[in-house]
């Protein structure tokens, strides 16, 4: 399934090939939806979803389900997807879905032993460089953890680089350090499908 990466023997790999489906958002802020159409690509096996459709279909204003349906939105348009969007959309193609703060190590880690698709959001929400607002956030894929590299994802954001086995097929790393640190700041969001 994963032959053609170069994992570590002690590695924790999502046994779904996630990266088979990676595609890249360009400079679009569409890290959600292009998540999404990769999440469903890759569960269904076969490529159903692209991630600009994804995205207009997002922006739309719907009806909410309930006694008394409001208007809800998905995305933002050209801008960020909220905290609901991404579940309500992968529950429209037939998956369960769930989004959750306050995740934890454990269960990225449960997550990838079990085979369940994870969506974390990553970033830097209150980052200011001299005074002004450069804050920033990221939606990406969980698909292995190495006890040397740390959290590998694959990655929306990233374009494909020949030649590197990993930005090759869009995966790309944090460390321990430095992903917990931004996962922290997005208050440990997290979107789990299965």
């Amino acid at each position: 399934m994963n032959d053609d990466l170069p994992f570590s023997a002690d590695a924790l790999v999502l046994p779904i090939p996630l990266y088979r489906f990676h595609r890249y958002q360009g400079d679009t802020n569409d890290c959600g939806p292009f998540s999404v159409a990769i999440a469903v690509n890759g569960l269904r096996g076969e490529e159903v979803l692209d991630g600009p459709t994804v995205a207009r279909r997002m922006e739309r204003l719907r009806w909410g389900r309930g006694l008394f349906p409001i208007p809800v939105l998905d995305k933002i348009p050209g801008w960020a997807t909220l905290p609901w969007g991404l579940s309500d959309e992968l529950r429209r193609h037939g998956f369960r879905a769930r989004w959750r703060l306050f995740g934890t190590r454990e269960r990225l880690l449960r997550n990838l032993l079990t085979g369940r698709v994870t969506i974390v959001a990553v970033g830097e929400p209150f980052r200011f460089v001299k005074g002004r607002w450069r804050g920033w956030g990221h939606l990406k894929l969980l698909y292995a953890w190495d006890p040397e590299r740390g959290w590998g994802f694959v990655d929306p954001g990233i374009a494909p680089r020949p030649g590197d086995p990993w930005l090759a097929h869009g995966i790309g790393w944090q460390d321990e350090e430095t992903f917990v640190r931004q996962w922290e700041w997005m208050l440990r969001f997290m979107v789990e499908v299965g």
